[in-house]
């Protein structure tokens, strides 16, 4: 049963990608802008769970350092919840088209905004997969950010067209991004 249920996830998520979700295009200011928090941190702990209202989850959990609040503060862990997820034990799963991957022992920044459903604080990526920024050193040593928006088609907000997001990650500065959103933190 374990082994047809790997097959149909597998099929499930593959097929997933074929599917784009539509989402408005957003800058590195607009993220930052929308964003209730920006943080710095690696991934500490991926599971699968049911929300308060019984819906399918993931939780993503992260050790953030001192330095790693780009924008808001907060303590050293913090915990996303994700709709969608896999839940192994039920052998069942929901993907979210759009809605980034975590893995554990990842380095990310991720621009988080809050809402509360069914009486539980869910905290999502903004712009969802646009809102999730992994930290990548060069060859040279430097750290960078990388961000992939396969599954994405991003709406321009100022003509409404819709196009294909890049092919493969896009690389960014990583110093640049970090001091553009902290000094749009400031700005508030």
């Amino acid at each position: 049963m374990r082994r047809i249920f790997a097959t149909v996830l597998v099929s499930l998520l593959s097929a997933a990608s074929a599917d784009a979700t539509s989402v408005l295009r957003l800058e590195r200011e607009e993220l930052a802008r929308r964003a209730t928090r920006v943080f710095e941190g690696t991934v500490v702990d991926v599971r699968g769970e049911r929300d308060a209202g019984g819906r399918i989850a993931t939780r993503v959990r992260f050790a953030v350092e001192a330095d790693g609040w780009w924008k808001g503060t907060g303590g050293g862990a913090v915990e996303l919840l994700l709709p969608g997820g896999i839940l192994e034990a039920e052998e069942r799963a929901l993907l979210v088209p759009g809605m980034p991957r975590f893995e554990r022992g990842e380095r990310a920044v991720v621009f988080a905004s809050e809402a509360t459903r069914g009486g539980e604080t869910l905290a999502i990526p903004v712009g969802l997969k646009q809102g999730k920024l992994r930290v990548v050193l060069t060859p040279n040593g430097r750290r960078a950010l990388e961000r992939e928006l396969s599954g994405l088609q991003l709406v321009d907000p100022a003509t409404r067209e819709v196009n294909a997001a890049p092919r493969g990650p896009e690389r960014f500065d990583y110093d640049a991004w970090k001091a553009a959103v902290r000094r749009i933190a400031e700005e508030r």
